[in-house]
């Protein structure tokens, strides 16, 4: 008898090993997946890697853990643009933006994005929003001087010359009946 009790007692410790050894990977993935630092942790061994689509999965876990961080969208938006997919990355820019109203960055991106486009009305929409010094200084590239005229207002009986000045180098665009001018 003594001769079966060996096997089974080995059986009975073999399995409690496996059952051991299957609780302790559960537990071990379970702090893991709820883990901040480790989602960054590994979304970074995947950007060295050069694995993007994996590296944004991890940040995503890590925004599902700790909605807005900063970081973690600045690092996603940086992976977007470099996978080339700039809408995804401006998208983003406007996250962190509705977050951090003074973030220079951000707003660098975007500006570029919007330029990139030669969407320019959606520069001076965006310079709305900006809520710094710092930040409002990006958008002076694209302030534009109202044209100056040779006249004052008025009403004229004889025909005149009208001047209009800019400065820069800037087009002007006018008409003769009030009506949005197109060239």
């Amino acid at each position: 008898k003594k001769s079966h009790i060996v096997p089974v007692i080995v059986l009975v410790l073999l399995a409690a090993l496996i059952a051991l050894a299957v609780t302790i990977y559960f537990v071990l993935k379970q702090r893991n997946d709820n883990s901040f630092d480790y989602q960054l942790q590994k979304a970074s061994d995947c950007v060295a890697e050069r694995n993007y689509t994996r590296a944004l999965e991890y940040y995503q876990r890590a925004l599902e853990l700790d909605s807005g961080n900063l970081t973690v969208l600045t690092e996603m938006a940086s992976l977007y643009e470099r996978m080339e997919e700039p809408g995804k990355a401006a998208s983003i820019y406007h996250e962190l933006i509705g977050l951090d109203k003074s973030n220079v960055t951000a707003y660098q991106k975007l500006i570029g994005y919007y330029q990139d486009q030669e969407d320019f009305e959606a520069i001076l929409k965006l310079k709305e929003t900006a809520g710094s010094a710092a930040v409002q200084s990006l958008f002076s590239d694209f302030e534009v001087e109202a044209p100056e005229f040779g006249l004052q207002p008025g009403t004229y009986s004889d025909t005149i010359e009208v001047e209009l000045l800019t400065q820069g180098q800037c087009e002007i665009y006018y008409s003769q009946n009030g009506a949005d001018p197109v060239t």
